[in-house]
């Protein structure tokens, strides 16, 4: 549904069928909508209006790039409240999974933000082909209980991946224990749910963490058991920015135990204070949606450096009005560039440069 007045570029943007859509125009459309976004921010935070004047920023009508918008460091959205909607109308704030310090990594969204970004998710989980409403699926959720984890650190991403698909069951892996009054992850009964769900036609879906899934990886190894889920069984691994999978060794083993399709293991890369998600392409690739722009700029100067160069990781967004997260500049070191990818994508992608496996 096209959005209205002062958001037409944006609804023209979240109403495009293709994500990975390399057309010169979607550029175009994209600046004309973030543009949208930072007057929306201009007008209704004080303190970005300060921040961005303070760096030089006149923020006039005239169609600013993406690059040329200043950067906002996240540690100050994560430690500092800053919003461009009144309380009453933030209606998620999202924190880091088991996340005990509540001014650490947040996401702040209104409904208007919520609703952009369900369709980011649903076109792009719909183009890798994830998306099967009428399909019923067993999940596994590494995760939180959901009837006692009432806060949504650690089920809001799950919440939104379960959505994509009908459900016949949805267990999550670190269930509420009455009698310590405590969460445990239980590593048989999560393993056996995995072997009752293979006993059912329907596919299943795990989504969680390298941290657990390789403990149930070794469980099943130990136990000397593999299984043949159905063929479109698919398992979604969250990487954190900290700590990237970059090697194939480690889906060829979950291939080898439960007999699901490499190409329907995906890692899935969210910056906690957008809430994008990057999957990375059958090759292994995170390429960029026509919703978010990635540079990698020069630390001091905080200048774009040229393609395949080193610099410090910085994404724009034209989707939030909750809070100015539109560009925002984090601490991670990156790659940027095209690639001769086969995948189809002809999209730019971004490869972070930290701790890997």
């Amino acid at each position: 549904m096209p959005e209205g007045k002062p958001f037409i570029k944006c609804g023209q943007l979240f109403d495009c069928q293709n994500p990975f859509d390399d057309n010169p125009d979607k550029s175009v459309l994209f600046s004309e909508a973030l543009n949208e976004s930072l007057r929306w921010h201009l007008t209704h935070c004080d303190d970005y209006r300060a921040f961005m004047a303070e760096n030089g920023f006149i923020g006039d009508n005239s169609l600013y790039l993406p690059e040329q918008i200043p950067p906002i460091l996240v540690d100050v959205l994560n430690n500092y409240k800053l919003t461009s909607v009144p309380d009453k109308q933030i209606k998620y704030t999202v924190l880091t999974e088991n996340n005990s310090d509540v001014s650490d990594r947040k996401l702040i969204l209104d409904a208007r933000s919520y609703k952009r970004l369900l369709k980011i998710y649903e076109s792009i989980f719909n183009y890798f082909g994830f998306v099967e409403h009428k399909q019923k699926v067993n999940y596994l959720c590494l995760t939180y209980d959901s009837k006692y984890e009432n806060d949504l650190n650690g089920n809001f991403y799950y919440d939104i991946l379960t959505s994509l698909t009908a459900h016949r069951s949805v267990y999550y892996g670190i269930r509420f224990n009455k009698n310590k009054i405590e969460f445990k992850f239980d590593l048989e009964a999560v393993s056996k749910k995995i072997i009752d769900f293979s006993t059912h036609p329907e596919p299943v879906r795990i989504i969680g963490s390298y941290f657990y899934l390789n403990k149930i990886c070794d469980w099943f190894e130990n136990n000397k058991i593999e299984l043949k889920l159905n063929r479109k069984s698919c398992i979604f691994i969250f990487n954190e920015p900290e700590f990237i999978i970059s090697n194939n060794s480690f889906k060829k083993r979950i291939e080898n135990i439960f007999g699901i399709n490499v190409e329907n293991i995906r890692n899935i890369l969210i910056f906690p204070n957008q809430g994008i998600p990057y999957i990375e392409c059958k090759n292994g690739n995170y390429h960029l949606p026509i919703y978010s722009k990635a540079y990698a700029l020069e630390p001091e100067t905080l200048l774009p450096v040229s393609d395949g160069d080193k610099g410090l990781l910085c994404l724009v967004t034209p989707y939030l009005t909750g809070y100015p997260a539109n560009s925002i500049l984090t601490d991670y070191k990156t790659i940027i560039g095209n690639c001769d990818c086969d995948c189809g994508i002809k999209s730019r992608t971004f490869k972070l440069l930290n701790s890997g496996i």
